[in-house]
């Protein structure tokens, strides 16, 4: 056979996967030693990292001295999972545990006191699983919108949402399906309670790192139903996370939609902050939908000073940038005039785009 005995294996594998890849088999010697070839890279870059780490097949063991440590270990590990093998760790299995947390689950361990048992009220697991199960797809297009929108309300008002809510931010580790679903029923509650549950989830990162997506995602399509105390409040909790270099916000999803609802509404410290990270970031999504925030605001001043460095734009930013050019006026217009010649066809199309928006009342940058 000679050199083309990784070639005949693969095409022999083929008449069983018909292609597909399903990732690290599971089960059996065979699977134990593909592990150690696909993720021997990922042991030696952890160990350059210093990392310290132990590693069965394809389960991971990460120890660090703090939970910062911890969570910048998972960010290095799933980066380089994704970018050199097209892996990814399964969330629901992810966790981080205390020492004492850890060494309880050890076989060796002995459990020499009681643990006393939860105070849990008798049917919160019944309405949990019942809210597991029910469907909170809302069409606002329907005939019947309104009747349905009040029906589906009055529904999940038997779930207690908020006590659910209250339930699981009590714990070391939420369950994120049920977590999930909680922050997806926060839309259709009263107003005055959702308020206090939104500032809870954003100020609740750490617990909610699973799931902090979600939370963003419902606190911005709320947002212009909330409290002007209450938006003010959201916003500088976001503010001193993004300050801080929270972990949270070190997964680059998180930190776009965080971004994108600090977009909702101007406040003291918010430009410089965004203005800040702009120039520390080289994310071409983060910036760009950072220019995109400006422009919405109306920085004109940040805008115009950014139109110098176009040539040196990612794709994404200079779409971004011609639609934020409207937002300066006559130097826009005259900027455009000199520069269009160099936009690509999905640039001019971007630029024709928004000019039919911004021509239409009360139109505002989406992002």
């Amino acid at each position: 056979m000679g050199n083309d005995l990784p070639w005949r294996i693969m095409e022999f594998l083929k008449n069983f996967s018909n292609t597909n890849s399903f990732g690290i088999p599971v089960g059996g010697p065979a699977s134990r030693i593909l592990s150690e070839l696909v993720l021997n890279q990922i042991d030696r870059l952890l160990r350059g990292e210093g990392i310290q780490f132990c590693r069965f097949a394809d389960d991971y063991h990460l120890f660090s001295s703090n939970r910062d440590e911890a969570y910048s270990h998972l960010l290095f590990l799933s980066e380089k999972l994704l970018q050199n093998q097209g892996l990814q760790l399964q969330k629901a299995k992810t966790r981080f545990m205390s020492k004492a947390e850890f060494s309880a689950t050890s076989p060796l361990h002995l459990q020499d006191e009681a643990v006393p048992d939860e105070e849990v009220k008798p049917d919160l697991p019944a309405r949990a699983r019942g809210l597991l199960r029910f469907s909170l797809r809302f069409d606002p297009y329907s005939p019947t919108a309104h009747e349905d929108y009040e029906l589906l309300r009055r529904e999940i008002e038997r779930f207690d949402i908020l006590d659910l809510l209250k339930s699981e931010l009590s714990k070391t580790r939420i369950h994120i399906s049920l977590a999930r679903k909680i922050i997806n029923a926060l839309k259709f509650i009263e107003a005055g309670k959702r308020d206090a549950a939104i500032v809870a989830l954003v100020q609740n990162p750490d617990l909610l790192y699973p799931v902090f997506s979600s939370v963003m995602l419902v606190a911005k399509s709320t947002f212009e139903d909330l409290s002007d105390v209450t938006q003010v409040q959201i916003l500088e909790s976001l503010i001193e996370l993004i300050k801080n270099n929270s972990h949270v916000l070190r997964v680059e999803l998180n930190l776009l939609y965080a971004i994108r609802l600090l977009g909702s509404r101007q406040i003291t410290g918010s430009e410089d902050l965004l203005s800040g990270l702009y120039k520390a970031t080289t994310s071409p999504l983060i910036r760009r939908d950072i220019i995109l925030v400006m422009a919405r605001w109306g920085v004109w001043y940040w805008l115009s000073d950014l139109r110098n460095q176009f040539r040196t734009f990612s794709p994404q930013e200079r779409r971004a940038f011609i639609v934020a050019s409207y937002r300066l006026a006559d130097e826009g217009s005259h900027w455009r005039q000199y520069i269009q010649q160099e936009f690509t066809p999905l640039e001019k199309l971007t630029m024709s785009w928004a000019a039919q928006k911004v021509q239409s009342h009360g139109w505002t940058i989406p992002i």
